[in-house]
């Protein structure tokens, strides 16, 4: 985790969790073009050694759905996961 720096507490509390439980990952390392309009999507985290990818998120907006359910059903061949701070099914 040297320098890395992290857009929320949320995802630096994960990159801890990770580390301290010694799971190799990337931060930020891989871009999803997608459409309709073509865009790119960055997930937050790459678990090296599973090959999953997690977009960690405090909330998530109707738009921010949209744009995540896109680049899953775009990207079947990878595995990317969503992680929330605070689910409204807790």
């Amino acid at each position: 985790m040297k320098r890395l720096r992290f857009r929320s507490r949320f995802e630096l509390q994960l990159a801890k969790g990770l580390a301290d439980n010694k799971v190799k990952f990337e931060y930020e390392s891989k871009k999803f073009l997608y459409v309709p309009k073509p865009r790119t999507y960055t997930p937050d985290f790459y678990l090296v050694e599973s090959a999953i990818y997690i977009e960690a998120k405090g909330h998530l907006d109707k738009a921010e759905s949209v744009q995540l359910a896109l680049v899953k059903k775009q990207h079947k061949e990878h595995d990317i996961r969503f992680v929330f701070m605070n689910s409204p099914n807790q």
